[in-house]
């Protein structure tokens, strides 16, 4: 009985287990159900993944929409910017133009003010040198008669001799000579004595000056010395009409004076007062523009006596005869008594 008992409970048991089983396959349709809930669940979440999809997809024509219209506007924005570069840029390009412009006008004014400070330089240089040559020309008051002088005066390859046409011709030619540099104007005297006239009575009182503006002597008294009281710079070599020195010529340092070392009459020898150009005519007195090349018989008025009043020039002191025979071309010394000071 009990075992009856345990027999039935387990059948209960178990047939309700069956039951349950085949119970479940009734609700098997509910499961199915359930099944097709999920399935409907899963289409729907088809659906709504769909949906998703397309709401997706919308957004992403949306996002693409968006994009576009953001490219729009940064095509836009960068067409401004464009726009904006051009106008900064023609504006600084005007800007420089006008700047550059500037410049040069100010380059060109800069220059025309250098030409006209040139222009004023070489006005104000010229104005200087005229004026220094103007005021040497008032000074000029002494030369030694050139070599160019006596050869185109005398017309003659020998030059003059002792015939200059007496005082009033010698005076005449230093005239003619000075007017070569300007100074014709002025009076002049030649430094010559004769038997009626000392030379050192004819010249002033001094001061005396080169073409240049250098002193050849204050007074007279510097005049009678060895070498005249002058410039250093044309003590030992005595300029010319055109300042310079006599030596250029060669050692032609005789010149013709007819004196004493003070400057009057020496002797009779004066080729007859100079008037005569006759080899029979002797010894007229010599004095030296420049010592002789060895550095002996310095004295300027009278230093020894021509062979004769024969015309000669000689620029190689070889003892020839004629007036410029012991080295000269028959040159004398030429003063303005009166200059503007």
């Amino acid at each position: 009985m009990r075992i009856a008992i345990m027999l039935g409970f387990l059948i209960f048991l178990f047939g309700g287990c069956s039951g349950s089983d085949e119970n479940d396959g009734s609700p098997s349709s509910d499961s199915d159900a359930d099944s097709d809930s999920d399935a409907d669940s899963d289409s729907d979440a088809d659906s709504d993944s769909d949906a998703d999809s397309d709401s997706d997809a919308d957004s992403d024509s949306d996002a693409d929409s968006d994009s576009d219209s953001d490219t729009d506007s940064d095509s836009d924005s960068d067409n401004d910017t464009d726009a904006d570069t051009d106008t900064d840029t023609d504006a600084d390009t005007d800007t420089d133009t006008d700047t550059d412009t500037d410049t040069d006008a100010d380059t060109d004014t800069d220059a025309d003010t250098d030409t006209d400070a040139d222009t004023d330089a070489d006005t104000d240089t010229d104005t200087d040198t005229d004026t220094e040559t103007d005021t040497a020309i008032a000074l000029f008051s002494f030369f030694v008669m050139s070599l160019e002088c006596i050869l185109e005066f005398s017309g003659s390859d020998e030059g003059f001799g002792g015939d200059i046409g007496g005082l009033e011709g010698a005076d005449d030619l230093c005239r003619q000579c000075a007017d070569k540099v300007g100074a014709g104007y002025k009076e002049w005297r030649a430094f010559l004595c004769t038997t009626t006239e000392d030379a050192i009575d004819r010249i002033g009182t001094g001061p005396w000056y080169d073409v240049n503006g250098r002193i050849v002597s204050e007074t007279l008294d510097g005049l009678t010395q060895e070498r005249p009281d002058a410039d250093p710079a044309i003590a030992d070599d005595l300029p010319d009409e055109t300042g310079q020195p006599t030596s250029r010529h060669g050692d032609v340092h005789d010149m013709i004076t007819a004196c004493t070392t003070q400057g009057r009459l020496r002797s009779n020898n004066t080729c007859q007062d100079w008037t005569s150009s006759s080899a029979s005519d002797k010894k007229p007195g010599i004095g030296h523009s420049f010592p002789r090349f060895n550095g002996s018989a310095r004295n300027w008025l009278m230093d020894h006596e021509a062979p004769d009043c024969s015309p000669n020039i000689n620029v190689e002191h070889t003892f020839e005869g004629g007036i410029g025979g012991g080295g000269g071309y028959g040159g004398w010394y030429c003063f303005s008594p009166c200059h503007s000071q």
